[in-house]
């Protein structure tokens, strides 16, 4: 063989062995662990998601409210629940959290509830009604549908025994 050939072989060994180095330097796993509880109260959040941020890499916290979780040693992790503010927090090498989550209070008459989620009012498309609790039927209720019955205009409701509720709006049937 060539030195020159061997020289090749010999700087393509060199950087691939760098390479593969400086990937397992960075890849360093710890294990964390910790609890996530409410700011106000202390007591433990249970279901919260703690996820390893950029990746898909995360768990629950348990009925403790308490999560382990292999990370990398620089990650940064985000704890997150529904009705509480989220939090990015550096893991920074450090191994046990105390995680204060802070409750998301939000102004009702900004929101609406949509069935499925809920957006703010000004993004929400289509006609948005709300009823009072005290403009509900009065007397002997037996389901929520009860409630609604003849106090929303332009919708009609129809139950039918495979369906616990159908809702439907009347069309105009002139133009403006």
């Amino acid at each position: 063989m060539n030195n020159h050939f061997k020289l090749k072989i010999f700087t393509f060994g060199m950087a691939l062995l760098f390479s593969v180095a400086g990937n397992l330097s960075n890849a360093q796993q710890i294990a964390i662990s910790g609890k996530v509880i409410d700011s106000n109260t202390g007591d433990p959040i249970i279901g919260a998601n703690i996820l390893e941020k950029g990746t898909t890499n995360g768990t629950i916290t348990n009925y403790d409210g308490e999560f382990t979780l292999n990370v990398a040693s620089d990650a940064v992790i985000i704890v997150k629940y529904v009705g509480y503010k989220p939090l990015e927090i550096p893991v920074a090498g450090k191994r046990k959290f105390t995680i204060k989550l802070e409750e998301d209070v939000i102004t009702l008459g900004e929101v609406v509830a949509i069935g499925y989620g809920t957006v703010k009012k000004t993004d929400a498309t289509g006609s948005v009604t709300a009823i009072k609790p005290d403009a509900m039927n009065k007397g002997q209720v037996t389901n929520a549908q009860d409630m609604l019955l003849g106090k929303i205009a332009g919708v009609r409701y129809y139950s039918y025994s495979w369906r616990i509720i159908s809702l439907r709006q009347q069309r105009s049937s002139h133009c403006h």
